[in-house]
């Protein structure tokens, strides 16, 4: 039977072989020889022929050239042979056959045509697009311009012009003899078919969806949603020719174009899943990991997919599919994530837990190899073999060494923890540690430091503020100090801890501006400070400070659920304490506890009574009395004190039922303490007395007869607290009988009025020096401009000064608002009454009437001198404070950062390093917020001279280290897939520049005037990472090419921003640019040129920028000449016209900041004159006044170490950052 079809087949499967099967050169020979075969004649063995001198290609296609065999050789001898006439023979190819040479002939035409058709590049696209959009006898035209080798066909017709008004391709050809209509049409399902498996197998991310949507269209054979969704994904289905193609490879070829759809939308799922994995296991905290240990004990060698499972099962991963996560990757990625987790979780629990047996530690510590370092932690942390086993690497043994140290450091005792905060450097620290711990630490390096350094801080400060002398209720008294202590900056917490004394004033805080003085407003990574749970905690403490029980005090705090008291609440149970005085008997006890009840609002009565070491259903004791105990003790050691307590309440009567409220306060005072023995009747008289004779906190703590009680009293007692029971013994005082003790009162509040008076009057005179600061605040903006042209030293002494002037100025603040509360305390006073005679003598009449003379004069000068604080009060508070901090903001702003005189584009990092580490183009890791200035070798990289000034650029960025540069960085992070592998790839993009104010290359100078202009010092330099552009999906492609020119743009804007005067062909900014390195030179020169023409307010000539060095780009060649070699513009095939020019949209924004940024250059020098007039004349103020800033400094100290900090204080200090 003929082979004819078996040709016919292995001629269309022709493009399906390989190259390493069959070489392209060898398949197109084998169908060019059937195709110069002129069948127009007798030629069919000719064409057999062709068939067979190619038998090597034809031989891959099953049995086509399989031989006919025959025998031959005498008997005996004879052997079955090839019989090759056979491939002469119709038998063999039949012209006759259904399928005649002809069909033969024509079907290798196409295939032709079909093998030099690809889709690698853009112009392999466009010639399919044009294939797709021209019709029959345009694309036969067509292909015969691109495949010269159809024309050589015997049969083949000429192409002839286009007569149509609406053609496409300005040749016809309607000859079918060669490739006949369904021949072009096949051609076109091709190239269709070639656009398409190229646009779902390469589908970006974003076009999942469309795919999903053409699948479901395959699935649904809606023809209309497939093409719409194929349009979606890129194919040109508007074009009508392109479309009907895509019509009719939809109703042949949907099962193929599903499936090519459906492997790409399994590689997005997969891709994303494991993105989503990742990014899950990224995120999940200690917390939850070293709640994992079972699921990280699983060997994935030995239980294949149960860990994987685990894992997905857990609701944090709920939103990841198992199925998603492609079988052949599971097996890998269960190990990878697993170890991921493990490597977590290891230093986790070492940090956690530690290793507790001091000799297997030691042996952990001593550890040089992860093998040696993995046996040490699998004796010393038991059941936790396989997480160690993949938990301990090479590059992360030290990082577990350095958390074992953490862990002990919470082990050491208050020395040793201050030893360690105190060590001053990494040896000092190293040696101290060795001691602590028994054995050398040298693995520790300066890296490790500052983290061990806070774990010593933060276990000094624990131990401090958890003492028993501190926290009163147990170890959580100050739980929320401790969680605000460890987000502090280490400056903060190092004043802190040698601040001590401060800690009391910490506690008993009830606003937020005294915490933020003491503690700062900024975490250690700039973020604010949230105090709220501080200031809850701090209320809770001081609610439950009130309770006449130090040890049922304790017991209420720590009680679970958390119990919350109002002072109704308090009250009631200070009451129940004072009425049932034997807590040993069951009845008065269980009233008590009934109270407690109530008013803690227990739910859990029985439950409650119990922790109290009582049966509430017996109404019995428990046998244990744990807490019982050491309440009734505090209640026994309180009964001298309740009894005079009971006295007082029954003393105090209607009409004069707040005659003793102060010794009330008083005896409740002293109630609250903790007390390891009986208050006795004398110890109450004698601290009584001692209160009487005090007219301060401090005086009274210091009386001899309170010295036993000092410590307890200082921190029980606050400064207010004292003052206000005073007060209401001073006012009790008028409401006695006696006169003797109103004389005296008189005379104290006489001598504390004139005290007041004299200290007014220094204050009065003060207000002249500060006049000219109105001008100031009136004047602020431009005043805030001028210091933008300030060097650093005058900012510093001008911020020194106005700091001063603050300071002093709250001081006075603070001093007003604190005799304003002693003037209208003292206002409270009453007119004693009248007395008559009898049953007074005339002696005594006497003296009363003097007193209330007296009385009635002093309340009158204190309205007076109440009027005149509260008006000195309003002038410095409302008035001059806000104008000088006004002023301190302006200077910090341009100090440190809001006002900088550097330009800080959008994405552009901007911050100090080492000049060596620079050289690499990569952010360096664990740069700190602090350090970033903006939160938006040989010559071998493009460097940049420009005559800068560089007081401007380091008044923003702070002058470089000797070995430092400024890096001006951009960074980018492309993810795609790759069109060689359709695998997905991350491509990480730095682009830096820096500036070095060290650099000393080649002298240069210029003659300028009558002097020598001196050489610049300072370079930037261009530090890229490298791009292969070519290979890189076209969408990625332009993103990247956008970025690059418009970080240019920035880069230029930089250079130019400081430069005075702007750069001129005498005095040019130069680029050095080594060989390799053309593309950057001319961008970077282009950029540059782009801003001088395009800024009116610094425009200069491209003879301003000067290139040198061996890059080979040639400036002159960027521009056009016109008539007489003006210079017209940039020349048509200029690197402006090809990047710049269409992407002007893109750098109009950066070209608009240059404008406003030299606008603001002029405007700056202008006004900076006026502002030096007045900064002078202002730091200039005459002291006059050195004895008042003396005298309110040191009353304002004097007032912070006995009460701590104000409130109004606290709002105003700037320091409390």
């Amino acid at each position: 039977m003929p082979k004819n079809t078996k040709l016919h087949e292995a001629i269309g499967q022709l493009r399906d072989k390989k190259d390493s099967e069959i070489p392209i050169e060898d398949r197109i020979n084998a169908i060019d020889a059937l195709l110069m075969i002129d069948l127009t004649e007798e030629n069919d063995d000719a064409f057999r022929q062709a068939v067979v001198d190619h038998a090597k290609v034809w031989k891959e296609f099953g049995d086509l050239m399989k031989c006919r065999k025959k025998w031959e050789g005498v008997y005996g001898m004879r052997k079955e042979v090839d019989d090759l006439h056979y491939f002469q023979e119709d038998d063999f190819l039949d012209p006759e056959d259904d399928l005649s040479f002809i069909e033969l002939q024509q079907k290798a035409a196409e295939e032709r045509v079909k093998l030099g058709l690809k889709n690698d590049s853009e112009e392999d696209k466009a010639v399919l697009l044009n294939i797709l959009k021209y019709n029959e006898e345009e694309c036969r035209a067509y292909l015969a311009t691109r495949d010269r080798v159809l024309t050589q066909v015997p049969g083949w017709e000429a192409s002839t012009p286009n007569p149509d008004i609406n053609k496409k391709f300005d040749e016809v050809n309607k000859g079918q003899k060669v490739l006949t209509e369904d021949s072009i049409g096949s051609i076109k399902e091709h190239a269709a078919q070639l656009i398409l498996m190229k646009l779902l197998k390469n589908a970006p991310q974003n076009k999942l969806d469309a795919l999903d949507k053409l699948i479901k269209a395959i699935n649904e054979n809606n023809e209309v949603n497939f093409l719409q969704n194929a349009k979606t994904l890129g194919y040109p289905v508007d074009d009508p020719q392109s479309s009907a193609t895509l019509s009719e490879i939809f109703t042949k070829n949907k099962s193929e174009i599903k499936k090519v759809a459906e492997e790409r939308t399994k590689e997005f799922k997969h891709t994303n899943a494991l993105k989503n994995l990742d990014e899950v296991v990224r995120r999940l905290d200690n917390e939850w990991i070293l709640g994992k240990k079972d699921l990280l004990s699983i060997d994935c060698a030995e239980n294949e997919h149960l860990f994987i499972g685990g894992l997905l099962a857990d609701p944090k991963f709920e939103h990841i599919s198992r199925t998603d996560i492609k079988e052949s990757a599971k097996t890998e990625v269960e190990k990878d994530i697993q170890k991921k987790l493990c490597e977590r979780y290891l230093p986790a629990k070492l940090e956690k837990d530690g290793i507790g047996v001091l000799v297997q530690l030691q042996a952990a510590l001593k550890a040089t190899t992860p093998e040696t370092l993995t046996d040490a932690l699998k004796d010393g942390v038991p059941d936790h073999d396989n997480i160690i086993t993949q938990g301990v690497t090479k590059e992360n043994m030290v990082s577990l060494q350095v958390a074992l140290l953490k862990n002990h450091i919470k082990k050491l005792n208050p020395d040793q923890l201050d030893s360690l905060v105190k060590a001053n450097n990494l040896q000092e620290f190293k040696t101290k540690m060795a001691l602590a711990i028994g054995t050398d630490v040298d693995f520790i390096k300066d890296t490790h430091l500052p983290a061990l350094k806070e774990e010593a801080r933060i276990q000094q400060f624990k131990a401090l503020v958890t003492a028993p002398s501190a926290a009163r209720f147990g170890e959580k008294t100050h739980e929320q100090l401790i969680a605000v202590f460890n987000k502090l900056p280490h400056e903060k917490q190092l004043k802190l801890l040698e601040n001590k004394e401060n800690l009391p004033f910490i506690f008993k805080a009830n606003d937020k501006d005294v915490l933020q003085f003491y503690l700062g407003k900024k975490d250690s990574l700039g973020k604010d400070l949230d105090m709220t749970a501080l200031l809850e905690e701090n209320k809770r403490n001081a609610d439950f400070q009130q309770i006449h029980n130090a040890a049922l005090a304790k017991h209420l705090y720590q009680y679970t659920p958390p119990i919350t008291l109002n002072d109704q609440q308090i009250k009631n149970i200070n009451e129940v304490l004072l009425a049932q005085r034997n807590l040993d008997d069951n009845v008065q006890y269980g009233a008590v506890l009934d109270v407690l009840c109530t008013q803690c609002q227990i739910l859990d009565k029985t439950g409650f009574c119990k922790s109290l070491d009582f049966n509430k259903g017996t109404g019995e004791f428990e046998p244990s009395k744990t807490n019982q105990g050491p309440i009734k003790d505090q209640h026994v050691h309180n009964t001298n004190l309740l009894d005079r307590l009971q006295d007082l309440v029954t003393e105090a009567r209607p009409p004069d039922s707040e005659a003793n409220q102060d010794k009330q306060r008083l005896i409740g005072v002293l109630l609250r303490l903790e007390k390891t023995a009986e208050f006795t009747a004398e110890n109450i008289d004698e601290v009584m007395e001692a209160f009487n004779n005090s007219s301060s906190l401090s005086a009274f703590l210091e009386q001899p007869n309170v010295a036993p009680f000092k410590d307890a009293l200082s921190k029980e007692l606050t400064q207010a607290e004292f003052r206000s029971i005073k007060e209401e013994q001073t006012q009790n005082l008028f409401k006695g009988k006696d006169n003797a003790p109103m004389k005296d009162a008189v005379v104290q509040l006489k001598g504390d009025l004139e005290k007041l008076q004299q200290v007014d009057k220094e204050i009065l005179k003060h207000k002249g020096n500060l006049s000219s600061l109105q001008k100031l605040d009136e004047e602020a903006s431009a005043f805030a401009q001028g210091l933008k042209g300030k060097s650093g030293k005058v900012l510093r002494e001008t911020q020194a000064h106005y700091k001063g002037l603050n300071k002093e100025c709250i001081n006075i603040i603070d001093h007003l608002q604190h005799s304003l509360e002693e003037v209208k305390a003292r206002q409270q006073i009453t007119v004693p009454p009248a007395l008559s005679n009898p049953p007074a003598n005339d002696q005594q009449v006497k003296d009363r009437n003097e007193i209330i003379k007296d009385v009635e004069k002093l309340k009158k000068e204190l309205a007076k001198e109440e009027e005149l604080i509260e008006r000195e009060l309003r002038y410095y508070r409302d008035e001059v404070q806000p104008k000088l901090s006004k002023i301190l903001k302006n200077i910090e702003n341009v100090m440190t950062g809001s006002q900088k005189n550097v330009y800080m584009p959008e994405g552009v990092v901007i911050y100090c390093q080492d000049r060596a580490t620079a050289q690499k183009p990569a952010v360096p890791r664990g740069l700190k917020q602090e350090q970033i200035i903006s939160a938006k070798g040989g010559l071998n990289s493009t460097i940049i001279l420009a005559n800068q000034n560089e007081d401007q650029l380091f008044k923003s960025t702070g002058k470089p280290g000797p070995n430092e540069v400024i890096c001006f960085d951009k960074l980018s992070r492309k993810q795609y897939l790759d069109p060689k592998d359709n695998t997905a790839k991350t491509l990480d993009v730095t682009r830096r520049m820096t500036y070095d104010p060290d650099y000393r290359g080649e002298a240069s100078a210029t003659l300028k005037g009558d002097g020598i202009h001196a050489a610049r010092t300072g370079k930037f330099e261009l530090i890229n990472s490298p791009i292969d552009y070519d290979n890189l999906p076209d969408d990625v492609r332009q993103e990247l090419l956008d970025e690059e020119i418009q970080k240019y743009m920035q880069d230029a804007v930089q250079i130019l921003k400081n430069m005075d005067p702007p750069p001129s062909k005498d005095n040019p900014i130069v680029i050095k640019s080594p060989p390799g390195k053309e593309r950057e030179a001319a961008l970077m020169w282009t950029a540059l040129v782009v801003l001088g023409e395009k800024n009116k307010n610094m425009q200069f000539p491209p003879e301003a920028i000067v290139v040198r060095g061996g890059s080979g780009f040639n400036p002159l060649q960027q521009r056009q000449k016109g008539m007489f070699g003006r210079d017209t513009g940039f020349a048509p095939n200029s690197i402006y016209e090809q990047h710049f020019k269409p992407r002007e949209n893109l750098i109009k924004d950066t070209i608009d900041d240059m404008v406003k940024e030299t606008k603001e250059n002029k405007e700056q020098a202008k006004v900076g004159k006026d502002v030096d007039k007045q900064i002078q004349k202002q730091t200039h103020i005459k002291d006059g006044v050195t004895g008042l800033r003396d005298k309110m400094e040191h009353e304002a100290e004097e007032r912070q170490k006995q009460a701590g900090v104000s409130s109004n204080v606290a709002r105003m200090t700037s320091g409390g950052k």
